[in-house]
């Protein structure tokens, strides 16, 4: 009998898919090695105040499609690991102090330390800090700093500015959120800290570590 008898597949020897487990694993550790590519390091300039000297570094990479087909076979292999990793940890270490003369509340985000790692092996994240005064007379709305990629002690030594009049400052709240960086989806949540201006010496430059806390729901 002529032709080409087409063969059976069994489980060991047929094709496999993105999702099998026979393969999982060597496809993690591949694509896993395309986001280790050294970031590209660049330097930004901010305003210069005269309170601060400022220069940090940002680094930024180009591995977004990277990550997104990771997120994918990791997703396929189990859906649980894309549930937030991590709680509420570590410090953020801020600096304040008032301008009277052109009435701005000066932050200068110096850096955090022993952040919960978001990312989707649990090694690191890609944090940011979020800055918003309560109530925001001025309607300055939310700053943030740049991103530091792979890091869980990130260092910043960036200046943030809020307008806020000297009879207010009494009533305002500085609120401070760590935020880990995620290109193909919603940024993750890390820890906050909600800080009362009323119990701060703004006369000076007033430093202080200020431990992070869970989310608070917070009506102005």
């Amino acid at each position: 009998m002529g032709g080409n008898a087409s063969q059976p597949t069994s489980p060991t020897t047929g094709p496999t898919s993105i999702g099998d487990p026979t393969d999982s694993d060597e496809r993690v550790a591949q694509l896993a090695r395309v986001m280790t590519s050294k970031p590209k390091q660049n330097k930004r300039r901010h305003d210069h105040h005269p309170f601060w000297d400022v220069e940090e570094d940002t680094d930024y990479d180009g591995y977004e499609e990277s990550i997104y087909i990771l997120k994918q076979l990791y997703k396929r292999m189990d859906p649980s690991v894309m549930k937030t990793l991590g709680d509420a940890k570590g410090d953020v270490k801020l600096s304040l102090k008032y301008d009277v003369r052109r009435q701005l509340l000066l932050v200068k985000v110096v850096s955090a330390r022993d952040l919960s790692a978001k990312d989707l092996r649990g090694k690191a994240s890609d944090p940011y800090i979020k800055l918003d005064v309560i109530p925001d007379s001025y309607s300055d709305g939310a700053k943030s700093t740049s991103v530091v990629t792979k890091s869980l002690s990130p260092t910043y030594n960036e200046i943030l500015m809020f307008k806020v009049l000297p009879e207010d400052l009494s009533d305002t709240q500085l609120r401070a959120q760590v935020m880990s960086h995620d290109p193909m989806g919603k940024d993750d949540f890390m820890g906050e800290k909600i800080i009362s201006l009323a119990e701060t010496d703004l006369s000076k430059v007033s430093t202080e570590w200020y431990t992070l806390q869970a989310e608070v729901q917070y009506w102005a």
